[in-house]
């Protein structure tokens, strides 16, 4: 009777860690597309994401920053900066920052969201917060 039971046991905790990475790679594709928001410490930041592009709005729609997305599993994203329409950075600081390219990870999802790490590739800077599914109109809307 142990015998079954630890055997039980053993099977459930496999099968377990199998699901449970999938589940979460599947919560994760919920999110490639949507309007979302997220602080910054220029403020709310509104994120218009489709399938390839991924728009942060700093004041909707003339204040933005446009980034190219390409998703390389269903939890992560390679980005890269396309362009910068915000008088908050200074020319010099928009030349730098275009073509800039950093990965963003999925690392945990909510029913109304995701935390996420994103890295930047050639500054190795780290950049970690959540994001919110955007539930206001955008101004035009």
């Amino acid at each position: 009777m142990n015998f079954y039971l630890l055997f039980t046991l053993l099977v459930f905790c496999f099968i377990s860690k199998q699901i449970l990475p999938l589940n979460q790679e599947n919560r994760c594709q919920k999110f490639h597309s949507g309007t979302f928001i997220y602080d910054s410490k220029f403020g709310e930041v509104i994120i218009v994401r489709n399938k390839t592009e991924d728009i942060n709005y700093r004041i909707y729609p003339n204040s933005y920053i446009r980034t190219s997305i390409r998703w390389i599993s269903p939890c992560v994203a390679e980005m890269r900066t396309i362009e910068i329409n915000d008088t908050v950075f200074s020319e010099e600081e928009k030349k730098k920052d275009l073509n800039k390219q950093s990965k963003m990870y999925i690392t945990q999802t909510f029913p109304d969201g995701y935390a996420y790490r994103i890295k930047e590739e050639k500054k190795q800077t780290i950049r970690i917060g959540k994001v919110k599914i955007y539930k206001g109109k955008l101004s035009g809307d």
